[in-house]
């Protein structure tokens, strides 16, 4: 089958654990444990990323799962597949109606070979995708990300969760200049706004961002001619392995990115 093909089948798959996941509702926020990061396991968290993998393993052979909760689950290496069941899923047990369901499928183990990224909505049903080489899309329609170059004129998108509070010193300078500021508390998806012009810039500088959070929103950005890189200016290379903790910097554009990177440093 062509990508696009592939993508056909993956779309259909989660806007059916979309559906689901909403059925469930909020109230499904039973506490079963912790993930490999840490971060608390909620029972909707868990039904919906195993009927997305029971789903997939429908579409594709000899997989190997990267999963927010089920962690590494080998089943051969044909195909690597990253899952955020419910990117935001703090949002989502109390009604806050912001959070996505993020998939991104790779020939192999590494970011900068990811083909296939999605990343939906998952009250509104909104639905950013791309394949790389071939654009990113929002519901079908193309997206092209802003071409605002000043920090005083941008809508930026921040992280403030920090572990530690006294790391905010970090990022009051971008606070300060921005034209206006945003924190949504899923990632996946104020990621995805910068390939749309809906934010200007993202950041997150916690160092603590797992691939599945930000994979798929990877190549979404720069399908849409966004740039994405670490807090150092490098490009999200190598390995993607679930223990990574990750800073990000996203931009519509390479002047803005920079101008953001000089503050940031």
């Amino acid at each position: 089958m062509r990508k696009s093909d592939y993508l056909k089948l993956l779309l259909d798959v989660v806007e059916r654990a979309r559906l689901k996941l909403l059925e469930e509702g909020p109230g499904a926020d039973e506490i079963l444990g912790h993930n490999i990061k840490g971060d608390i396991t909620r029972s909707f968290d868990k039904s919906t990323e195993d009927f997305l993998m029971n789903e997939i393993r429908k579409i594709y052979k000899n997989i190997t799962f990267l999963a927010e909760e089920a962690g590494v689950v080998e089943e051969g290496n044909d195909v690597y597949v990253v899952i955020d069941p419910t990117d935001g899923s703090t949002n989502f047990s109390r009604g806050i109606g912001l959070c996505a369901i993020a998939v991104a499928v790779s020939p192999s183990p590494y970011f900068e070979e990811i083909e296939i990224a999605i990343v939906k909505n998952v009250v509104s049903g909104k639905t950013y995708y791309a394949i790389k080489g071939k654009g990113a899309y929002l519901d079908g329609l193309r997206v092209t990300p802003s071409s605002v170059k000043e920090l005083e004129e941008a809508v930026v998108g921040i992280d403030l969760d920090f572990p530690n509070r006294s790391d905010l010193d970090r990022v009051i300078p971008v606070l300060r200049g921005a034209r206006k500021i945003r924190k949504i508390g899923s990632n996946s998806l104020e990621l995805s706004y910068v390939s749309s012009g809906g934010y200007e810039a993202f950041l997150d500088l916690r160092n603590i961002l797992a691939p599945e959070n930000f994979a798929s929103a990877k190549l979404i950005i720069e399908e849409a001619g966004g740039i994405i890189s670490d807090d150092k200016g490098n490009p999200i290379e190598g390995e993607i392995d679930l223990a990574r903790k990750q800073n990000l910097v996203a931009a519509g554009n390479n002047i803005l990115h920079e101008k953001i990177m000089e503050l940031v440093v």
